[in-house]
């Protein structure tokens, strides 16, 4: 049986009926929609009821929900599988041109998958992204046990980014008026159940080099708190983090530049987009004297340290010097 099919909707439910019960669980889930020319082949195996197909997708314009928003999904997939009384099983691959995550643009993604029982897993997974490299891997469970067909199904998985090019990456933020220079790189290991952010559980690691960074609002805030002669670029950065109840926690932040040191530590709230930072900035003895003296730390001050903090939205936040440093930062 050979089926052609041009511009259906993953959204049509006759559609999703075709599919293994895990996979349209799963697409359910996520909410999938997209336009689709289809090319369809069926075989009968001999002997049997059994039936072997191939499948290939040409997704016009793809969306789903995973915590984050995916559309503008480009590309093409492949699945080979099998309807038996042994137990359904697929695999395949698939290569898009384009996609969005939070309208941030992936080139050139490909992977590949294969369903084992309730488990699906993305594998191989590599793309191209602001002049860097993509890679990653995740695992969907779906309850084919349960009755109920709305039932979350469960992930984990892993993505890792290196080598963003951040002025390219910041045309496409709210920063793309402001000077960003450098590159980043970070990974995530995470979990969850469903496209509910409360789920989320994971921990990472993000890296910066050569990178001018003094008009992200957070170090804008800083800045402004002092007399500077130049905004030096931070020479290497890292910052480690946990998430969680809708919280990135920052369990250790240093940046480094040859005029300060940054260090510190706080939460991002990931909902409202609110920060709550207590940083400690310590000054070469070459620009102390152009900082203004804060009465509370003069007996701080040939040690060059202010501690920092700041609270607020991520966009405007708000920056206020402290008496009192966390030394053990400095340690």
């Amino acid at each position: 049986l050979d089926i052609k099919a041009s511009n259906l909707s993953f959204a049509d439910n006759e559609l999703k009926r075709l599919f293994p019960t895990s996979l349209r669980r799963l697409l359910d889930g996520i909410n999938f929609d997209a336009k689709s020319d289809i090319f369809l082949k069926v075989t009968t195996i001999p002997g049997s009821d059994d039936l072997r197909y191939t499948a290939e997708f040409n997704l016009l314009d793809g969306s789903f929900v995973n915590v984050v928003n995916f559309n503008n999904i480009i590309g093409n997939i492949i699945i080979k599988g099998a309807l038996a009384q042994s137990g359904n099983y697929l695999s395949g691959s698939a290569k898009f041109s384009q996609l969005k995550v939070e309208n941030k643009v992936i080139n050139n993604l490909s992977l590949r998958f294969l369903q084992e029982k309730d488990r699906i897993s993305f594998y191989d997974i590599k793309g191209n992204s602001y002049n860097g490299a993509v890679s990653g891997y995740l695992v969907a469970s779906s309850p084919l046990t349960s009755s109920d067909s709305s039932e979350a199904y469960h992930y984990q998985g892993k993505v890792a980014l290196s080598g963003i090019d951040l002025k390219e990456f910041g045309r496409d933020t709210f920063l793309s008026t402001k000077e960003l220079i450098g590159r980043l790189s970070t990974e995530l290991e995470f979990t969850g159940i469903g496209a509910s952010l409360e789920s989320l559980n994971g921990s990472g690691r993000l890296f910066i080099n050569n990178a001018q960074l003094w008009e992200v609002p957070v170090f804008l805030s800083i800045y402004n708190l002092f007399t500077l002669r130049e905004r030096s670029p931070f020479h290497d950065g890292e910052m480690k983090f946990t998430v969680t109840q809708n919280k990135m926690n920052i369990k250790r932040l240093i940046f480094n530049s040859k005029d300060v040191i940054l260090k510190g530590k706080g939460e991002v709230n990931l909902k409202d987009g609110n920060v709550n930072l207590r940083v400690d900035a310590q000054f070469t003895k070459s620009i102390i004297p152009n900082i203004p003296i804060v009465k509370e730390i003069k007996d701080l001050i040939t040690k060059g340290i202010y501690t920092i903090e700041i609270k607020g939205p991520f966009t405007d936040p708000k920056a206020e010097i402290k008496p009192l440093p966390i030394l053990d930062i400095f340690k």
